[in-house]
């Protein structure tokens, strides 16, 4: 009888475990897991018969991780320091300003002179280039009423040099013409380009 009814307090105790619920372990959370590129080895054989359970598939999960390999950077090697050729000679040493000798000053006389001889210069060039634009002028002027001359009849005929009245001998009025207006055509180009070099001369004086 006692025995019996130590077996019924022992189930009766059991009951009142499977009533209540055992106490469990709680399972630690699973660390986090990093995305990344999966292996491309092959995923590892699993062991005929085993069971899956949460530990064994982040265990799986976490062989499957790689973490990303760093590029590797090639060390270039140094240049080859160049040999010298003995045959070259080495290039001359610069020289030392500070020994030279400082430049002479400039002479106040030997400046006055050469500015009085430029401007002397100046002058006489001007005066040559007026005289060439003056020369030019009356042969124009000359040279038009020459052309008038050929083509009015009622003038009196033109007083030419020796070589000119050669030129136009056997010419009738029409050629005559012709050739006053191309000596007249020459003398004014002639005459812009005597006035141009007179007027650039001019504008640019020699500097003191």
């Amino acid at each position: 009888m006692p025995r019996v009814r130590r077996l019924a307090l022992v189930a009766s105790f059991a009951g009142m475990l499977a009533a209540c619920g055992a106490p469990t372990r709680e399972a630690p959370a699973p660390p986090p897991i990093t995305a990344s590129a999966p292996s491309p080895s092959p995923a590892p054989s699993e062991t005929p018969g085993a069971i899956a359970t949460p530990e064994t598939e982040r265990a799986a999960a976490a062989e499957r991780v790689i973490e990303p390999s760093l590029p590797i950077t090639p060390v270039a090697a140094g240049a080859p320091q160049a040999t010298p050729d003995p045959a070259v000679p080495p290039p001359a040493p610069l020289p030392d300003l500070s020994s030279l000798p400082p430049p002479p000053a400039p002479d106040p006389l030997r400046a006055m002179q050469d500015a009085q001889a430029r401007k002397f210069d100046y002058e006489r060039r001007l005066e040559r280039l007026k005289a060439e634009v003056e020369d030019a002028r009356t042969l124009a002027a000359r040279r038009e009423k020459d052309l008038l001359a050929f083509k009015n009849p009622f003038l009196p005929r033109p007083q030419l040099p020796p070589d000119e009245a050669q030129a136009i001998a056997g010419m009738d009025g029409a050629a005559r013409v012709k050739w006053a207006d191309d000596r007249l055509t020459a003398a004014k180009v002639a005459l812009g380009a005597a006035q141009k070099a007179y007027d650039d001369a001019k504008a640019n004086p020699p500097l003191n």
